[in-house]
């Protein structure tokens, strides 16, 4: 074959291929549903506060009911059950120094801004739940149990930080 009639065979080839292969292609759509849910949102309200205070025996022990208690807010879908995790200690670091200590946590929830009437949950490091049915919001108090008998003197400062997760969505 000539140059010219080998080149218009490969274009007759490749538009047989070509061909071929649309012939081949085939589409299909799907339905796509959405549900949006309201995001949790999670702010401290009130901070956890040791200062003033005269250990017994060396102990120091707030309890979640106390009014020096550490308190968040959750917030998010009415109703929903979620997961609520926050560790079982803290750790303080020394602020002007090298010296650490871990605290034990207790805690307690209500689906109202009711504190003295919270369920105790104790040093549990994982809680489900549900967010209240009308507001969508969840209180949590947060009490710690300190041993001062270990501790130099000094400033510390540590944070919690609690993890939260729908459950039914």
């Amino acid at each position: 074959m000539h140059s010219f009639g080998k080149k218009i065979f490969w274009v007759i080839i490749l538009l047989l291929v070509g061909n071929a292969h649309a012939q081949n292609t085939m589409s299909a759509s799907a339905k796509v549903s959405l549900t949006v849910v309201k995001s949790l949102n999670v702010r401290s309200s009130a901070n956890l506060s040791f200062s003033h205070n005269s250990p017994q025996n060396g102990v120091f022990i707030i309890s979640p009911k106390d009014k020096k208690a550490g308190r968040f807010i959750l917030e998010g879908k009415p109703g929903s059950k979620i997961m609520i995790s926050i560790p079982n200690t803290i750790t303080l670091c020394e602020t002007k120094g090298n010296n650490i200590y871990k605290i034990s946590n207790r805690y307690a929830y209500n689906t109202k801004n009711n504190q003295q009437l919270s369920r105790l949950v104790g040093h549990s490091h994982h809680m489900a739940t549900h967010l209240n049915a009308e507001s969508g919001k969840l209180y949590v108090w947060i009490g710690e149990e300190i041993n001062f008998n270990r501790m130099k003197p000094g400033n510390y400062n540590g944070e919690y930080t609690a993890t939260i997760s729908y459950l039914d969505q």
